[in-house]
């Protein structure tokens, strides 16, 4: 009896695990459209600065109309970053953008967007369209590298 249980136990688990370890998001699908490369430098006061977010907000209509909160990206130690869609650096679609930047403190915990921008060390200047320091074309195809962005705390 007592092997009876285990054995139907293991075939439980057995069933549960497969099924949620097969691969299949569930959800609706988002249709992948093509990105291209964009990536440039920011100086804060002069200096490359890492951590600052680059968010990538597109201008008039956007399709997938699901991605339109995850372009962006971040910068490394050299103040360099490359903008990302579907995965860390892989480009954005073509499409007209505004660039926004915050500057949250260094952190080990995962912030919130809000929380980001209320510790901003820009304060909040390059945060909204409307304060859009930077505004890009990205064209099918061709790879986009920026001039240097300069950013000011002052």
């Amino acid at each position: 009896m007592m092997l009876h249980r285990v054995l139907c136990l293991s075939l439980v688990c057995a069933i549960f695990c497969s099924a949620s370890c097969s691969g299949q998001r569930s959800g609706p699908k988002i249709k992948k459209v093509p990105v291209v490369p964009v990536q440039g430098t920011i100086k804060v006061d002069g200096n490359p600065e890492a951590g600052v977010i680059v968010r990538c907000v597109p201008l008039g209509s956007f399709e997938p109309n699901e991605l339109k909160n995850a372009l962006g990206g971040r910068t490394d130690e050299d103040g360099n970053f490359t903008l990302g869609t579907y995965e860390i650096a892989d480009g954005v679609p073509p499409s007209e953008y505004a660039l926004l930047f915050v500057w949250p403190p260094q952190t080990l915990k995962r912030q919130s967007r809000a929380e980001e921008e209320k510790s901003d060390r820009l304060k909040g200047k390059y945060s909204t369209v409307a304060n859009a320091l930077v505004k890009i074309k990205v064209e099918d195809g061709n790879p986009l590298v920026l001039d240097d962005i300069e950013l000011k705390t002052k």
